[in-house]
């Protein structure tokens, strides 16, 4: 296990080069040269790694997600360009009609007009529990939802709730935490 100062001060040491920069260069392109049709199609499929737009993807971004899964110990990491990119594309990914959604009722303006206006457009159910009252949790999570979305500090009021109980009165209701 590296230390976290052995991490960081590595950032980049993978770069294709037969020289090394002692930091990752910052990639200020948005597009990037393909040698034909081909390598394109390849990058886009998947069957080789590369970058064509930096919307897409971005060496920068990439760094940043490989050393972000390190220091976390994970397998991976996504990063996005703003929080709500973040929540709406993981609540995007993990429900479908049909499903229902346990959600704080002290959520960032954002999060509650996805939830409010545009999820319930495609049939997904949204709960809002004060996730600081474990008994109006378990009375939620007794609808066996989807998935829970909890602020651990609450917007605007800044309470803190318990996510630890809170985990605990999701497990044996099969609820996911997020």
């Amino acid at each position: 296990m590296r230390s976290i100062e052995s991490i960081c001060a590595t950032v980049g040491g993978d770069i294709p080069s037969a020289t090394r920069p002692l930091t990752a260069p910052i990639y200020q392109n948005s597009v990037f040269e393909a040698e034909s049709l081909e390598q394109i199609d390849a990058i886009y499929e998947g069957r080789v790694d590369g970058d064509l737009y930096s919307r897409e993807s971005n060496p920068n971004v990439s760094i940043l997600e490989r050393v972000m899964a390190e220091l976390e110990g994970a397998d991976d990491a996504v990063a996005f360009s703003s929080g709500m990119a973040a929540i709406g594309g993981t609540l995007l990914s993990l429900v479908d009609a049909g499903d229902r959604i346990v959600a704080g009722t002290e959520l960032y303006g954002g999060t509650n007009v996805l939830l409010r206006q545009h999820l319930n457009r495609f049939g997904v159910e949204t709960e809002f529990v004060d996730f600081c009252d474990l008994a109006a949790v378990r009375r939620a999570f007794d609808g066996q939802p989807k998935l829970a979305l909890v602020e651990s500090i609450t917007n605007p009021l800044l309470r803190v709730p318990d996510i630890e109980a809170i985990s605990e009165c999701a497990s044996p209701a099969g609820v996911k935490c997020w």
